[in-house]
């Protein structure tokens, strides 16, 4: 009888251990340099040389050109985040849509028309 009490426990083990999470692919890691930040605009600077064609030309306020910018999409999860301008930092590119559902003020940023969802994984 005394093993009757260890069957809700060994039911549960091998019931937890049937489960499995399924493994996502995970996207590349790249670097980049947010270059201005205003409201819910931020800019970011491809610095992987390999990818540079992954964003667009962008004139900065100055005058300036850079050739391989993008918007974050997502800036609501952004802007949780403690990068600022000038700072370098490792994020993935996120295939799915984000919602934004931040209170952001109503300045303007003439930023990048290319906007990528990101997930900064090392600042």
């Amino acid at each position: 009888m005394s093993y009757l009490r260890f069957l809700p426990a060994v039911a549960t083990f091998l019931l937890l251990s049937a489960c499995t999470v399924p493994k996502q692919a995970s996207s590349p890691v790249y670097k980049g340099k947010l270059l201005a930040a205003y409201c819910a605009f931020y800019v970011v600077e491809i610095q992987n040389p390999d990818v540079f064609e992954e964003g667009i030309d962008w004139r900065t306020g100055e005058g300036t050109i850079i050739s391989n910018a993008f918007t974050i999409g997502n800036f609501c999860d952004f802007s949780g985040s403690s990068i600022k301008v000038g700072d370098t930092f490792e994020y993935q590119v996120l295939k799915d849509s984000v919602s934004n559902n931040c209170m952001v003020c109503l300045g303007y940023l003439e930023a990048p028309s290319l906007y990528k969802n990101i997930r900064v994984v090392k600042q």
